[in-house]
C-alpha cells in the first residue's frame, strides 16, 4: 500500500478537467497547505471565511494525492469526515484521476448515496470507487461541490469535508484446479 504525498490548493477547481501538472505545481508550498486536524483528517488551509476553514471547501479548494507510481487495475476507497448527509440535501464532492503525465483519466462525484456512513454517524464514512471507474492512475484529486439546491450564494457552507485516508482496493482473478485437471 503506497503512502501518497498530499498537496493542497486554495483555488483551481475550475482547472480539474485539464492537465493536472500544467495547472497545479506539486511543490513544498502546496504540501504545506495541507492541514491536519486531530480526530477529523486532512484538508486545505486557507478558507478563513468558512465555518471550518481547514476542510476541503467548495470555494475552489483542491486536494491532490500523488500515489508515487501508476496504480493499475485497482480501485480506491477513501474515508471522509464532516461530509454531512443532512445539510441542505447532503454535502457532496468530486474526484478526478490522472495518469503520470497529468492527463485526466476519469472523474466522478460522491454524495450521501455513495458514502457508507459509520453506524450512527451522519458525517463520517467511506467512499469506494472501482478499478473500472478510476482507470489506471498516479494522481487523484478531490474537491467539494456546492449544495445541489444552493441559491448560488458563494458564501454558503457547501460540500466541505476532511479526507481521513486513501486505500487501494486491489482485485485479482484466480482459477482453482482439482487433481484431475479440471477447473472451477
Amino acid at each position: 500500500q503506497p503512502q501518497p504525498t498530499l498537496y493542497g490548493f486554495v483555488e483551481g477547481d475550475s482547472n480539474l478537467g485539464d492537465n493536472l501538472l500544467d495547472n497545479f505545481t506539486l511543490d513544498t508550498a502546496a504540501m504545506q497547505r495541507v492541514q491536519v486536524t486531530a480526530n477529523k483528517g486532512v484538508g486545505v488551509e486557507g478558507s478563513e471565511e468558512r465555518p471550518v476553514p481547514e476542510q476541503i471547501n467548495d470555494n475552489g479548494e483542491v486536494m491532490v494525492a500523488d500515489m508515487g507510481a501508476t496504480i493499475q487495475s485497482a480501485g480506491v476507497s477513501f474515508g471522509v469526515s464532516n461530509l454531512f448527509n443532512n445539510e441542505s440535501g447532503g454535502e457532496s464532492g468530486a474526484w478526478y484521476t490522472y495518469d503520470a503525465d497529468g492527463e485526466l483519466v476519469r472523474s466522478g462525484t460522491f454524495g450521501p448515496g455513495d458514502v457508507a456512513y459509520q453506524n450512527g454517524s451522519n458525517n463520517v464514512g467511506r467512499v469506494t470507487i472501482s478499478a473500472e471507474e478510476t482507470g489506471d492512475f498516479r494522481y487523484i484529486a478531490f474537491e467539494g461541490l456546492a449544495y445541489q439546491n444552493s441559491d448560488g450564494d458563494v458564501n454558503r457552507d457547501g460540500g466541505d469535508y476532511f479526507l481521513t485516508d486513501i486505500t487501494l482496493q486491489e482485485s485479482f482473478e484466480y482459477t482453482i484446479s482439482d487433481g484431475e485437471s479440471g477447473t472451477d
